[in-house]
């Protein structure tokens, strides 16, 4: 058998000057080949294939040239920049989809909220009633219990009841019952106030907003007034650095202690103006004065 010269040994064959021949070879054979040699012929062609493979294999692992080895460099960074690149672009579509969805959620729950808030409105309870259900609808959807704001008119209720009985607003506020806010948010709001003796323009100016849209029946009132007696007592206010208990007269304080004998008197009544409504149960302080002694 020629043609198989560079396989080594194998099995069952015998390598005799180059040649391949079967160890049962017949010798005597009117054919090239006899029987077992044709049959042996099928192992070289095996053993012929795995060292070609081989070598092929040697041959990949071999070092490179430095030019394929640039034309591979060259490659793995188009490849690293292509990667960045659509990285990027995810990163970015991610971020977009996060926007967006986010949009979605908050735009899910305004109308949540919307929808539960016109139902309140809509309902068929006193205006008071339907003020605490929304306040406590809002406080609740609230994803901290601080630093939540309130409707004007909510605090002013929240303030009236703090000053009629403290006891009684620390009390619903500790069951909760109510969404009242913090003592401390309602004694903020009151040191913010200004308030000062005499006759306040303020105050006029909320009761022609209050009744130039009602009817002329509904408008229709008197003036009032009443005194009480106070006791003497001289403070420092940290937030007009000014001292109070004086008798103030408001605009005319300055004519009263004009007078020498009137110095530095400190005031013991209290006279209070107010309006009352004829056909509503309002009554609205409008004034009030600082005086010594009971008013002539």
């Amino acid at each position: 058998i020629v043609g198989f010269e560079s396989c080594r040994y194998i099995k069952g064959g015998k390598k005799l000057e180059n040649n391949w021949r079967s160890e049962r070879c017949d010798f005597l054979t009117s054919r090239e080949l006899c029987d077992k040699c044709q049959s042996f012929v099928k192992k070289l062609r095996v053993q012929k294939a795995k060292a070609k493979t081989s070598l092929r294999n040697r041959s990949s692992n071999s070092p490179a040239s430095p030019s394929k080895l640039q034309a591979y460099v060259k490659y793995l960074k188009r490849k690293n920049t292509e990667t960045t690149r659509q990285l990027r672009k995810n990163q970015s579509l991610a971020a977009k989809t996060s926007l967006e969805l986010k949009s979605l959620q908050l735009k899910f729950r305004q109308s949540e909220q919307t929808r539960v808030l016109e139902l309140i409105r809509k309902t068929d309870v006193p205006e008071n009633l339907k003020l605490a259900m929304s306040t406590a609808f809002k406080i609740a959807k609230a994803k901290s219990s601080k630093g939540n704001r309130y409707e004007s008119d909510w605090l002013l209720q929240c303030l009236l009841l703090r000053i009629q009985s403290p006891k009684a607003y620390n009390y619903l506020r500790g069951i909760e019952m109510l969404p009242l806010p913090h003592p401390s948010s309602i004694r903020k709001l009151i040191s913010a106030m200004t308030c000062s003796f005499g006759f306040q323009n303020f105050v006029f100016d909320c009761l022609k907003d209050e009744y130039e849209k009602k009817s002329r029946r509904d408008r229709q009132g008197m003036i009032l007034f009443d005194e009480v007696k106070i006791r003497e007592q001289l403070e420092f206010s940290k937030a007009d650095l000014m001292f109070h208990g004086f008798v103030d007269f408001g605009e005319h304080t300055e004519e009263y202690f004009s007078r020498t004998k009137n110095k530095n008197q400190l005031a013991d009544h209290g006279l209070v103006f107010m309006f009352r409504s004829l056909n509503n149960n309002i009554v609205q302080p409008i004034a009030v004065f600082a005086s010594r002694g009971a008013a002539p």
